[in-house]
Order: structure tokens, then C-alpha cells, then sequence
């Protein structure tokens, strides 16, 4: 067994709208940039909808743009 430490994370539900496979790419680079935020789950889920079904959630994307943790 390797010493690298996983990070799992629960994902209780994505919306039915959400593509799953955009989404987990969305969260990866998420991740990547600001890997503490708490908004990155809920700005992926967001950004993986099409435009027309974000609305309020838009502020998710925002909230995670503006993070610094």
C-alpha cells in the first residue's frame, strides 16, 4: 500500500440535470485551485447544469471564485 492519502468526499445527490461526468471534472479542477473551499461541491453541481436551469444556485460559483482559505 502506497503512503498517498485519499480524499473521499460524500456526495449525497447531484440534480438530474447535472452531467455527472462534467461534473466530476468541474470539482477536479476545483480542487485543484482551491482544494479547502466548502462551495466547491455545490459550484460544480452549478456549472455542470445547463445555463437556463442555475439560477439562484449561481452564487455557489461565486462563492467559490471568492474564497481565500
Amino acid at each position: 500500500m502506497s503512503d498517498e492519502v485519499l480524499k473521499i468526499r460524500y456526495i449525497p445527490h447531484i440534480s438530474q440535470y447535472a452531467d455527472p461526468a462534467k461534473f466530476h471534472k468541474i470539482l477536479g479542477e476545483l480542487d485543484e485551485k482551491k482544494p479547502d473551499c466548502p462551495h466547491n461541491v455545490d459550484a460544480a453541481e452549478t456549472l455542470a447544469k445547463p445555463p437556463e436551469r442555475r439560477g439562484w444556485q449561481q452564487i455557489y460559483v461565486q462563492a467559490s471564485e471568492q474564497w481565500n482559505g
